[in-house]
């Protein structure tokens, strides 16, 4: 008798808990795949780029189904969550991002001697850890650092402690909001120039020399962008800085050129890979690195974003890239080792 109503039990279709659960893993994998489709039109709405700035974590919860899926033999599951890697793909892995990417770099940071170290930070203009901030830079040692969210106090603390290495600067501190920022050099600032693109955001240029090469480097920090105005106001400042960068090219054959800063958008934003694209520069890595400089949550990868950067013109090569510890801010400063190359790449 236990035998026949084993066997009953068996042959009974599957119970409703298991046809919801079964509708629960396809619809997710659904709604998956349809995000994933729509971070390819990310320049046309800014709910859209936000999804596109938002692909490393979208491929966390992928993998993490498609682990899922096929550890509970879930084929068609599993299927879909290949398909929506695949969309995000040529943007992680280089096709769709502002950068040249080398997957097998044969360079370590500080190896070879560098002609030229720089260092970009958003210090956050709430944070109180002034000398973390500064010390996170000089331990980098670099010949030009940029800082953003540059607020009255902090500018003070780091002309004081740093003016002995970093005698020439330009600096325009604010406290009452994020948009203060300055540039530091141990080396003599020429030509420069002092533009904004919005209201109340302005953005640093100068020339500099070391050796026998001439740099001209450029910091900025647009919106973020968090809402529909800042999405157009941010994609307006990057392509008029994309002008700009295109014309002073043209009229400064003989430099090199670089951009630092809070860019506000991911390496595989749209928005960043036509600034690429339109200025010539790209992001200065030495291979696929997710390292993230901002976090807006916990300190731990799945939370953050990377939005700090450092852009270089043809004739620059990146041997060494570095993500900062934490100093009180929700960034983390990046700094980078840069050779000047013979001739055009």
């Amino acid at each position: 008798m236990d035998a026949d109503v084993s066997n009953e039990l068996q042959k009974r279709p599957p119970t409703r808990e298991r046809n919801l659960e079964k509708v629960f893993w396809v619809a997710s994998a659904g709604v998956l795949c349809f995000v994933s489709v729509l971070t390819w039109t990310a320049p046309l709405h800014w709910c859209m780029n936000l999804l596109a700035e938002l692909r490393i974590q979208q491929c966390t919860v992928i993998v993490v189904m498609l682990a899922v899926a096929m550890f509970r033999q879930q084929g068609f599951v599993a299927m879909m969550m290949l398909i929506a890697l695949a969309l995000h793909a040529p943007w992680l892995t280089g096709g769709g991002s502002a950068g040249r990417f080398d997957p097998n770099p044969s360079t370590k940071f500080g190896d070879p001697a560098p002609d030229l170290t720089v260092t970009v930070s958003n210090a956050l203009t709430k944070n109180q850890r002034h000398g973390e901030v500064i010390a996170d830079i000089l331990r980098a040692s670099p010949d030009v650092f940029g800082v953003v969210e540059l607020s009255h106090e902090l500018s003070e603390k780091m002309i004081e402690h740093s003016s002995h290495r970093y005698p020439y600067r330009v600096v325009r501190p604010i406290s009452s909001y994020d948009f203060g920022i300055g540039l530091f050099s141990k080396h003599p600032l020429d030509d420069v120039d002092v533009f904004s693109f919005d209201e109340g955001i302005e953005s640093i240029a100068a020339t500099f020399s070391k050796g026998q090469e001439t740099y001209r480097i450029y910091v900025t920090h647009p919106l973020p962008p968090v809402s529909h105005h800042n999405f157009d106001q941010r994609n307006e400042h990057l392509r008029l800085l994309a002008e700009k960068l295109r014309e002073d090219r043209a009229s400064h054959p003989d430099c090199h050129f670089l951009l630092i800063g809070d860019l506000n958008a991911t390496p595989w934003s749209p928005a960043l890979a036509d600034l690429s694209d339109g200025s010539g520069l790209d992001r200065a890595i030495t291979g696929i690195d997710f390292t993230p400089t901002h976090y807006s949550g916990p300190s731990w990868f799945p939370f953050g974003l990377v939005i700090d950067h450092v852009l270089i013109s043809d004739r620059l090569q990146c041997v060494g890239h570095r993500v900062g510890g934490p100093t009180g801010s929700d960034h983390r400063s990046v700094t980078v080792e840069i050779t000047a190359a013979a001739t055009d790449q």
